[in-house]
């Protein structure tokens, strides 16, 4: 049975469409990620059943806020999801996915930076992501860790703007 045979087989025999099964999906991924469940995350990615971009949907549709799993690793610390996502992406997509803006125009930058994750700030820097990148208030990540008193993080920046 080829895979598109078996594929519209599942649908019919298991009643949920396309869009259920991706929503579930969704919602597994991004609560693994959430809970910084590294295994979890590389078991869904390893079936093929999620993807870098997967928003979380909420009743059946994508989150209007655009919340990706990138943000989501950023925002609750988890540097080992955050690298694992990195590994996932093509190197010639990668400025792209760092820089992915949520409704609000954050980015997992921003995220990491007003929740205080230093480690991940710092690999999300390394990594390539655009620290001159501003919200929908026309902040950058920088001046969030600033107005969020963010001690650990704006060491990060400072490291960074000495470095050569």
């Amino acid at each position: 049975m080829d895979t598109d045979a078996f594929f519209e087989w599942y649908l019919r025999v298991s009643g949920k469409t396309l869009l259920d099964i991706t929503a579930d999906h969704s919602i597994k991924l991004h609560t693994a990620i959430r809970d910084g469940s590294l295994d979890a995350v590389e078991e869904l990615f390893a079936s093929g059943a999620v993807h870098c971009s997967l928003p979380l949907y909420t009743d059946g549709v994508p989150n209007a806020q655009g919340v990706l799993p990138l943000h989501r690793a950023a925002r609750h610390g988890h540097l080992d999801i955050v690298r694992f996502l990195l590994r996932q992406v093509h190197p010639n997509n990668r400025a792209a996915f760092l820089n992915e803006q949520t409704l609000y125009d954050h980015t997992a930058l921003h995220w990491a930076c007003v929740y205080g994750q230093a480690a991940v700030v710092e690999e999300l820097i390394q990594s390539g992501a655009d620290t001159s990148s501003l919200n929908d208030h026309g902040k950058t990540a920088w001046d969030l860790a600033e107005i969020h008193e963010q001690v650990a993080v704006l060491a990060v920046f400072k490291q960074f703007a000495a470095d050569p």
